[in-house]
């Protein structure tokens, strides 16, 4: 069989929400701590932020940070963590069963996120916290003239933060999270909090995000009580499970899109309509799951999360189609936060002396900047394969692809996968409806060890390269490696 794909302008899907590409970040062995701040490091800026580690976020454009947690989130109370610094007493953190030095709070975030160029999303604490608890924190961050607003200026921040997203709890599904509650329970909770926080008359600059579950019931409960209150339900994915064979790996995508369809149903039984308007949020996902480091747990060695070796191509490849699955799926999700962006299972390795750029860094390089705000639907030919996924039979295409188009830059983006472990793919390209008006240029991550990973002592050994396809007008048909990440760059 053939491989080919057909494109037309006219088979437009709808407007990709650049926040699919953003990031999470959380209080939790080195992802902050020792991660994007360190204030007894060189690297560090006079507020404590690892300048390298700010420089290589903002060159891939994030444009959306949740904050401060994940499971911290469910005990964070956030006026320990504000103020002058010498003035922020420790705290244990029942969480992780850790101190939390409260170094970085509010306005250490706020202030991040300004200097990356990412907005801010705050999951409130629907564990341990209160309904007055989190409106103060509103307050702190987007009011003027109030008690708590003037606290914030008070601490030489004059202006509101203007925070738009803010999280309804987390994981308040699972009997690991503090405060666990039933849907029925949290449901409750979450309209309550929702009603007091937009008001009476709602706030349109306040967007708020409930806790999904991976269970259609509890999910279904939520939005028939919060739905008309909120604006996104999230969902959360790690796949560590899968991991286990190459093939397996690159089902990951098909999970992801088969339960964001699931979620989708359930959202229009709940709304009892397909034209609400609840928007899904994957505001925590990665291929891998991590070890924590607990004091009662001290087999569990959380410097194994810090071993660039997991962090190889077949990684990239599955981040890189999970990134396609979610532009494909772009009606449905318009936010996605990669889990998380430091250390950890991270896009970003930090050590003492430096950084080093994981080979799925580069994958969101390639996407945030060659990639376009329609997302086309493309009618692809490939050869597929089988195998088994949570007890299921699957079939995948080797050939992976996701096309959208840039019009004000007269561009078109093909983003496209060969998952063939072995072999590479002549693959034909039919464009129509597009002129094709100039050069075409293709960006590529490839190795012929799919196992190959970047490292202290090997930064580079994975990176993106570049080069220009010359008379695709003549001869249509694109080489891509086996094992590939490609975006072709044609100027239409």
């Amino acid at each position: 069989m053939a491989f080919k794909m057909e494109i037309d302008s006219r088979r437009a899907i709808g407007k990709v929400n650049p926040n699919i590409y953003g990031y999470f970040m959380e209080h939790m062995s080195r992802c902050i701590y020792g991660g994007i701040y360190d204030e007894q490091s060189d690297l560090s800026d006079e507020n404590g932020f690892r300048e390298d580690v700010m420089v290589a976020l903002k060159d891939i454009k994030p444009p959306i940070i949740r904050w401060p947690g994940g499971n911290f989130a469910s005990a964070y109370h956030w006026k320990n963590g504000i103020g002058p610094k010498e003035g922020r007493a420790a705290t244990y953190d029942p969480v992780w069963q850790v101190k939390e030095s409260n170094l970085f709070g509010t306005d250490e975030f706020i202030q991040f996120c300004q200097r990356i160029g990412a907005k801010p999303y705050i999951c409130l604490n629907m564990g341990t916290g209160t309904i007055d608890e989190a409106i103060e924190w509103v307050e702190y961050c987007n009011r003027k003239d109030t008690y708590y607003a003037k606290l914030r200026e008070k601490y030489g921040n004059k202006e509101p933060y203007g925070v738009k997203y803010w999280g309804l709890g987390n994981e308040i599904y699972g009997e690991w999270q503090i405060g666990h509650k039933s849907a029925v329970d949290y449901a409750k909770a979450a309209k309550e909090f929702a009603k007091t926080i937009k008001g009476r008359r709602p706030d349109p600059n306040i967007k708020l995000i409930a806790t999904g579950a991976d269970d259609p019931d509890w999910n279904y409960e939520v939005i028939k009580q919060v739905g008309k209150y909120i604006d996104y339900i999230c969902i959360h994915g790690y796949y560590s499970h899968l991991s286990r064979d190459y093939y397996t790996a690159m089902a990951v995508s098909q999970v992801v899109e088969n339960r964001t369809r699931v979620l989708k149903g359930v959202i229009n039984a709940g709304m009892n309509s397909v034209n609400n308007e609840i928007k899904i949020a994957w505001d925590e996902w990665n291929f891998l799951d991590w070890l924590h480091y607990r004091e009662t747990a001290p087999d569990e060695d959380p410097r194994e999360n810090d071993n660039n070796k997991y962090y190889n191509l077949q990684n990239a490849l599955v981040t890189a189609s999970v990134l396609n699955s979610f532009q494909r799926m772009c009606k449905v999700v318009t936010m996605a936060n990669y889990s998380p962006a430091t250390n950890m299972r991270g896009v970003i390795f930090v050590y003492d002396k430096g950084i080093v750029l994981r080979p799925q860094y580069h994958v969101f390089k390639m996407y945030t900047s060659h990639s376009g705000e329609i997302a086309l639907d493309a009618l692809i030919e490939s050869e597929e394969y089988k195998c088994d996924v949570d007890k299921e039979k699957v079939k995948v295409k080797y050939l992976d692809v996701s096309v959208t188009w840039d019009k004000h830059r007269q561009k078109l983006f093909i983003a496209a996968i060969n998952k063939h472990k072995d072999k590479g793919i002549d693959c034909e390209i039919k464009l129509r409806n597009f002129p094709l008006l100039g050069a075409v240029q293709i960006y590529q991550l490839i190795h012929s060890d799919i196992l190959a990973y970047n490292d202290v002592d090997r930064p580079h050994e994975i990176a993106i390269t570049e080069k220009s396809i010359e008379n695709l007008s003549k001869k249509p048909i694109v080489r891509l490696p086996a094992h590939s990440i490609n975006i072709i760059e044609v100027d239409v």
